[in-house]
C-alpha cells in the first residue's frame, strides 16, 4: 500500500529536492467539493503506482504559499514532478481512467 505524505510548503520542497525520482502531488482544500472526490482516486492511483512514484497531498488551505510558485491556480490540481522541476499539471477533477491515461507517459520511463 501506497503511502501519500501529508505535506507543507517546507516539506514540499524538501521532497521535490530528492534525486532521481518522480513525485507526483495531489493539490486540495476541505472546502473544495471536487477535491473531496478526487481524494478516493487519487489514493487509489498511489497504491498502483507506488513502485514507480513517490506521492504527496498539500492542503492549500493550510499552505496558502505553495501554489503561486509552482503555477498552480485552483484545486484539484496533481503536478507530476521529475527530478524536482514540475513535468506535467493536470488541473480539475478527472476519473481514474483519465488520470491513468495523462500520468502514465510521465511515469512510464522509470517501468
Amino acid at each position: 500500500m501506497s503511502k501519500v505524505l501529508e505535506l507543507d510548503a517546507d516539506q514540499l520542497f524538501k521532497e521535490l529536492n530528492v534525486p532521481n525520482r518522480v513525485f507526483v502531488v495531489y493539490f486540495s482544500a476541505p472546502w473544495c467539493g471536487p477535491c473531496i472526490g478526487m481524494k478516493p482516486i487519487f489514493e487509489k492511483f498511489s497504491e498502483a503506482y507506488s513502485q514507480l512514484a513517490c506521492f504527496g497531498h498539500v492542503d492549500v488551505a493550510q499552505s496558502p504559499t505553495v501554489a503561486k510558485p509552482l503555477n498552480i491556480h485552483g484545486v484539484p490540481s496533481i503536478a507530476v514532478f521529475r527530478e524536482g522541476k514540475l513535468s506535467k499539471l493536470i488541473m480539475g477533477s478527472n476519473s481514474y481512467s483519465e488520470l491513468h491515461k495523462t500520468v502514465e507517459s510521465e511515469l512510464k520511463y522509470l517501468d
